[in-house]
Parts: C-alpha cells; sequence; structure tokens
C-alpha cells in the first residue's frame, strides 16, 4: 500500500476570504498537502499562508510525524487565534534523523530521506 504518493484532503488552494474556514478544524478542513516520492526520499509540502516559521513546530514520535501551527490575525478588533494540527504516519524507511524542513511562500515543505537499506541497489553481473 502506497498512501504517499496521493494528495490527502482539501487540496483546494484558500482565498483571504475563506481562511478562517480554512483554518476552523471543526468543518474537518485541513490545510492541503501533496507527498511526492523519489528513490532516495519522500517531500511534502504543506500549505500554511500567514503562518511564520516560529509559530510552526515538527515532532517525531513513535513512528509519526506531527506538524502544528498556530496563526494570529485580528478580526473586529480582537486578536484571535487559529490552531492546525496534522498528523502522518511515516513509512518504517524514512530516517528521521535526516528530515530537513523548510518554510517559503507560505509552503512548508518537508524532505524525508530514506534510510541506505531502503534505497534500490543494482546489482552487477559478473561473467565467467
Amino acid at each position: 500500500m502506497n498512501y504517499l504518493t496521493c494528495t490527502l484532503p482539501n487540496s483546494r488552494i484558500p482565498q483571504i476570504s475563506d481562511l478562517e474556514d480554512f483554518w476552523d478544524l471543526s468543518n474537518g478542513t485541513t490545510p492541503a498537502n501533496h507527498w511526492y516520492e523519489s528513490e532516495e526520499s519522500y517531500r511534502v509540502e504543506i500549505d500554511l499562508p500567514g503562518v511564520r516559521k516560529e509559530d510552526v513546530s515538527i515532532k517525531v514520535e513513535a513512528g509519526e510525524l506531527r506538524i502544528t501551527a498556530v496563526r494570529n490575525f485580528i478580526r473586529n478588533e480582537k486578536t484571535e487565534r487559529l490552531d492546525m494540527s496534522q498528523a502522518f504516519i511515516l513509512p518504517d524507511e524514512v530516517d528521521v534523523e535526516k528530515i530537513v524542513a523548510d518554510q517559503k511562500d507560505g509552503v512548508l515543505m518537508l524532505t524525508l530521506p530514506k534510510k541506505e537499506e531502503a534505497k534500490p541497489k543494482s546489482i552487477s553481473i559478473n561473467v565467467n
């Protein structure tokens, strides 16, 4: 079962006007996330518009990758807070010690390298 190659729930990119609904987890909405796989690694991109780097937390524990984010905004002269948390079960072949995270233009990008033993290997043929 290859569960990392599909776009997970709500791949629609939110507009500024519906950002509040985008972050309201009570209606089942989660930020868009896209997974890609190569021979060397998995890569995930998660849309986090309006979220600062310091308001994102990434943790790996017991084979689970958990991403939490907070976005503060002002509405009706009040500061409001929206929280998001999303968890993914990592494949066994991910080398958790080498995970790298970058954030640019409202997109969190994670690179999850595969362990050496999980990468494809070429076997040469001996000629006698």
